[in-house]
């Protein structure tokens, strides 16, 4: 059944008990859930044991995700039947569907329903310490302390940035279009990142962002639908390129924040605005219209005035929808709502709305993030309680 507004979500195996979730991660059809006694819990479909129980059985409640004893998860993120998890230690965890490679593991095993660690086969990682995983569709980033960048899917080549998985579009950024099943060095042809320190990653279906802590943006993969912001005569890019501002909509401002969604990226500019590009068919670029793509960063346009009188604090960009927090507590949305994934009416609502909390099942708490999957949404409050 599908829901338009925020229920809580229910602990019917009791995994969540005396426990405070902390962060949330959703895909395309599960969640999962860290919290802050370490354990990990996840719910949704469970066919390729993605929900790492150690079962291939959906669960429409929390269940409690496999770990040895000594490993502390800190972060996980969540793609297409897969789930990666990174620890206290800097390791990074998988365990979901291993189709296009996702899981890193260095085999072709075709799913495994507990986590296994990632397979450095090329020593990529050798001597550092991973800080932060960004999941697209079906691949994955990672981001070292000393600010490399890094991906993964399967290869014979030794590469000098790392990432891994599907490798179609070039979103691995390691200058080939072949799957990896290890980590692999992502290739700076231009000499674009030499000098500069990344702070953000974002993962989309066939495409991938960093933001520097200057405030740029670069991104590699797909560009079929703007999704880069660079000229329409390069429809992919197999390496990190930096966003065109054709329309000059960003001069003067400072991008503190991106989400790759699945064909569309949203940035969040330091004075708390919202701009988007690249597929807008379901309304998913907020700019006032419906069009096959935008090319070129536009402002998300506030028709509705939900954002009156405050400034966005989180963005996050689903498959063809987002959601946006603000600084005093509001929950925004727009994009597609065919399964009344923007929390309102079931339209198509091409500005940002207010989910709607007709039960009050938001009261008396702050929403602190959010995460938006392929038709469904999850919120979690200060209170560590998670709603979807």
């Amino acid at each position: 059944m599908n829901r338009k507004n925020p229920v809580q979500i229910v602990d019917t195996n009791g995994v969540l008990k005396n426990t405070k979730t902390i962060q949330i991660a959703t895909g395309y059809f599960h969640s999962v859930l860290v919290s802050d006694s370490g354990i990990v819990s996840a719910f949704g479909s469970n066919s390729f044991g993605e929900l790492g129980d150690g079962t291939e059985t959906s669960n429409n409640s929390p269940v409690t995700v496999s770990f040895p004893s000594a490993v502390t998860v800190t972060f996980a993120d969540v793609g297409s039947s897969f789930s990666v998890f990174l620890t206290k230690q800097g390791a990074v965890y998988t365990v979901g569907k291993n189709d296009l490679f996702k899981l890193g593991d260095n085999t072709t095993v075709k799913f495994r329903n507990t986590p296994v660690p990632i397979v450095d086969a090329n020593n990529v990682l050798a001597s550092k310490t991973v800080s932060k995983i960004a999941v697209g569709y079906a691949h994955t980033l990672l981001l070292s302390t000393d600010a490399k960048l890094f991906a993964y899917v399967k290869t014979d080549k030794t590469l000098t940035i790392q990432s891994f998985g599907s490798n179609a579009q070039g979103q691995l950024g390691d200058n080939t279009n072949t799957n990896k099943n290890y980590p692999v060095a992502i290739v700076d042809v231009n000499s674009i990142l030499s000098t500069k320190t990344i702070a953000q990653i974002s993962a989309g279906r066939e495409h991938s962002m960093c933001l520097t802590s200057d405030g740029l943006v670069y991104s590699w993969g797909s560009n079929s639908l703007g999704q880069l912001s660079v000229p329409d005569a390069t429809t992919k890019s197999l390496f990190p390129i930096q966003l065109v501002d054709t329309n000059k909509v960003l001069q003067g401002k400072t991008i503190s924040s991106i989400s790759a969604g699945a064909y569309f990226s949203i940035l969040q500019t330091s004075d708390g605005k919202i701009y988007s590009y690249g597929r807008n068919l379901q309304a998913e670029l907020g700019d006032g219209s419906m069009s096959q793509k935008k090319a070129s960063p536009g402002f998300v346009i506030d028709s509705n005035n939900v954002l009156l009188g405050t400034t966005v604090s989180k963005i996050s960009a689903g498959y063809d929808h987002s959601i946006a927090l603000t600084a005093d507590g509001r929950v925004v949305t727009w994009g597609s709502d065919d399964k009344g994934q923007l929390g309102d009416e079931p339209t198509t609502p091409q500005n940002p709305v207010i989910v709607e909390d007709t039960q009050n099942n938001l009261k008396g708490f702050d929403v602190i993030a959010a995460a938006t999957g392929n038709t469904h949404s999850v919120i979690l409050g200060n209170n560590g309680h998670v709603y979807a």
